[in-house]
């Protein structure tokens, strides 16, 4: 049971990865975009477990128009991606989770 984790501050707590498990995933939304890299170091400390890589990674993606309004540039190794993307990804998990 995979679950979507939508993150939408920028002081949501990282501490949340110490829940997330494989095939989940990261969106941030709104002003959560300025922390991409904290979430980023986050999220690639707790990709690998016991020094071997999970079997399905934990994926970071971001809305190109947050992305835009903030005025950030497209970061690498981040799935960017539209309003039609994230209504894909909230049906492709089994849970959607919303911290603000």
């Amino acid at each position: 049971m995979s679950t979507l984790y939508q993150i939408s501050q920028t002081q949501a707590d990282l501490t949340l990865t110490n829940w997330l498990a494989e095939g989940d995933a990261v969106i941030l939304l709104g002003d959560a975009c300025y922390a991409l890299k904290q979430w980023q170091q986050a999220l690639a400390t707790c990709s690998t477990e016991a020094g071997s890589p999970k079997a399905e990674p934990i994926t970071l993606h971001v809305r190109q128009p947050d992305l835009e309004q903030r005025g950030l540039s497209r970061p690498n190794a981040v799935s960017v991606i539209d309003d039609h993307a994230w209504v894909a990804l909230t049906l492709s998990h089994s849970r959607t989770l919303s911290w603000s």
